[in-house]
């Protein structure tokens, strides 16, 4: 089986690749040779490839950027996928497709169904709706194109909120963290063994893809502010022995933080569906935080 990796050096592609069984053939494409503005480029190399699965972790992904790069973002986030999508269904392969919380408004109060309808608040989200609506309207009919939703990805690679917030309790006195945003962080090993699972799935002929189900929601257990997950990260690197003086973390309000973007009060994504058709076991995002520390010290 051939597998298609885009974005294979980002966190989850890192971990994507980290993760590999040893019977599949992972093909990790450069971005030279597969740049996500460059459409017809990407179109010519699926078919040229003719990978079973594409696996599409490419992303635009800097939030508050995209609002002044509204072009790029959209090109990247979404019309590249209606060219990859278009490939796909001249080879017949499948296609799994990286989304984000950031599709919703944060309006409501429970956690988002996979099946709600996306309102996203800033640009980047709406970038990521656009490339979902091209894969399910050119491969979600005939259950080869998959979404899954997931929100705040960490990893011991690249650069994201724990790397961060490691650096900055170094290096200042005092850090603010907004404290009214709510969503759950997710391990990047977490995601990478759903996204295998789906592959491995369809190589032992499991039919859970016939079903008609195209996006999928997955997170590690529980809920959380940006703010508590920074008070958490501090408490247990000092606890590892990662820190020496950290600095002080003030809680603000997102209105005093006065990001470039909008981002939504609360996302925090229903997984049940996922979970019990991939009889996941998830873990508490402490849990598995606590692990990732473990590697930065290691």
């Amino acid at each position: 089986m051939r597998i298609l990796l885009i974005g294979s050096n980002g966190q989850l592609g890192k971990s994507i690749i980290e993760k590999k069984p040893h019977n599949i053939n992972l093909i990790k494409i450069s971005r030279e040779k597969f740049d996500l503005l460059n459409h017809k480029k990407c179109r010519s190399e699926i078919i040229n490839l003719k990978p079973d699965w594409v696996v599409n972790c490419g992303a635009y992904t800097n939030v508050d950027k995209a609002e002044n790069d509204k072009e790029k973002a959209i090109n990247i986030n979404g019309e590249s996928l209606k060219y990859i999508s278009e490939g796909l269904l001249e080879t017949g392969g499948k296609l799994i497709h990286i989304s984000t919380d950031y599709v919703f408004d944060g309006k409501s109060k429970i956690p988002y169904k996979p099946t709600e309808k996306p309102t996203p608040l800033n640009v980047y989200g709406y970038s990521k709706v656009i490339g979902e609506n091209h894969v399910m309207d050119i491969l979600g009919d005939i259950n080869k194109g998959f979404i899954i939703r997931t929100s705040w990805l960490i990893s011991p690679f690249g650069s994201n909120f724990v790397s961060k917030i490691l650096k900055l309790l170094n290096s200042q006195n005092e850090i603010k963290v907004v404290n009214d945003q709510f969503s759950c962080p997710t391990t990047c090993k977490s995601l990478s063994d759903l996204c295998w699972k789906f592959i491995l799935y369809d190589l032992q002929n499991i039919n859970f893809l016939d079903d008609g189900q195209s996006i999928y929601h997955f997170c590690d257990d529980g809920i959380t502010s940006w703010y508590e997950f920074s008070q958490t990260i501090r408490n247990y690197a000092l606890e590892m022995g990662l820190i020496k003086n950290p600095a002080i973390i003030k809680p603000i309000s997102s209105a005093e933080y006065k990001a470039i973007a909008k981002r939504p009060k609360y996302s925090l994504l229903d997984c049940r569906e996922t979970i019990d058709k991939f009889e996941l076991d998830t873990v508490d995002w402490r849990i598995n935080l606590r692990n990732l520390l473990d590697s930065f010290s290691s």
